[in-house]
């Protein structure tokens, strides 16, 4: 069974610096999603549950705001002298290279019938799971579409039934893991242009109604982590009959 956790990016970045020091001394260059929050009375961005950056730039924008969702870019100097007691702030000060609003998108606890195509249904090519994180209670996915109009505007929903048991699934070791299902619907918002593109896009899902349920669940069977797969309508045919895909395991940490 293939299962996708999440990485500490900082401890990436620490990784490519120790990789390129030579070349690129303690200068990280990079990106990520984020979520903003207030830590220590600073607009901070994090980049996961427990590690979070600075940029005074972005900070001071004043139409960034605590709770906004974004994919931010990043040039970190670990030798300046404002990161020398990093670790006793609690965050890095970075320089912010780039900040991208992500809106947020529904999750309901219902699922709409799975086998009806829904009016001005999308299909999904691809979610992308190299490039997706979980930060927050907030799920961040890439979903890839082809030969779609271009211009078309997308609108997403992201659902679960809290009712459904999880799966019980091989974890390739010789043990079991509970995965729970959810389903993505991609629907068009108007009509778009003629020409076709190759597209992607990222979704936002606010998941703290989902995590506080299913969090809760798994802490009584002392679960690590969280596992889930989302389910998405890969093609439409002629008849309007639907194909469905899944993803790999996807997991978080069960914050303890």
């Amino acid at each position: 069974m293939k299962k996708v956790v999440l990485a500490s990016l900082l401890l990436a970045a620490t990784g490519v610096f120790t990789s390129c020091m030579e070349s690129s001394g303690n200068d990280v260059t990079g990106s990520s999603f984020g979520v903003v929050e207030i830590k220590t009375s600073q607009k901070v961005i994090y980049v996961s549950d427990s590690e979070c950056v600075y940029a005074s730039n972005l900070a001071s924008d004043q139409n960034i705001n605590p709770g906004d969702c974004c994919y931010f870019g990043y040039n970190i100097d670990f030798d300046a002298a404002e990161n020398k007691d990093a670790k006793t702030k609690g965050y890095y000060t970075v320089t912010g290279t780039q900040y991208v609003p992500l809106d947020k998108q529904p999750i309901s606890s219902y699922i709409m019938d799975t086998a009806t195509v829904m009016t001005n249904e999308v299909k999904v090519s691809n979610i992308d799971l190299t490039n997706w994180a979980f930060i927050k209670s907030h799920l961040f996915i890439t979903a890839y579409f082809n030969e779609v109009k271009t211009g078309l505007e997308r609108s997403y929903n992201l659902s679960y039934d809290p009712n459904a048991e999880p799966k019980i699934v091989d974890d390739g070791n010789g043990g079991t893991i509970r995965v729970y299902d959810l389903y993505l619907r991609v629907l068009a918002d108007n009509e778009g242009k003629s020409s076709t593109i190759n597209d992607y896009a990222t979704a936002v899902f606010d998941m703290s109604e989902f995590s506080s349920y299913v969090d809760r669940i798994e802490k009584a069977t002392d679960a690590k982590y969280v596992n889930f797969v989302i389910h998405y309508v890969s093609a439409i045919d002629e008849d309007s009959t639907m194909e469905w895909k899944e993803t790999a395991t996807l997991s978080y940490v069960l914050n303890q």
